[in-house]
């Protein structure tokens, strides 16, 4: 029998299916990687710059329905 330890090691956690989209979505159409924050009431992703924050607001239905995602969609500027 194995240890309850090395079976919680062995155990990867599993990104929602939206989250592995919306990484890709943004890797593909803006060259960016980022981490993608869930919650109950929406996924929170966080830009490089003010610029492609904007840009990204903008496209945000566009997103939402590429990625299938069934909350909504923060976006803020990283900071520092």
């Amino acid at each position: 029998m194995e240890n309850i330890s090395d079976l919680m090691k062995s155990r990867a956690p599993k990104e929602q299916p939206q989250v592995e989209l919306l990484k890709k979505y943004l890797l593909e159409h803006y060259q960016i990687t980022t981490t993608v924050r869930t919650s109950t009431r929406h996924y929170l992703i966080h830009a490089p710059n003010g610029a492609l924050a904007h840009k990204l607001r903008v496209d945000t239905e566009t997103i939402i329905e590429a990625c299938q995602l069934d909350k909504r969609l923060l976006i803020h500027i990283r900071q520092g």
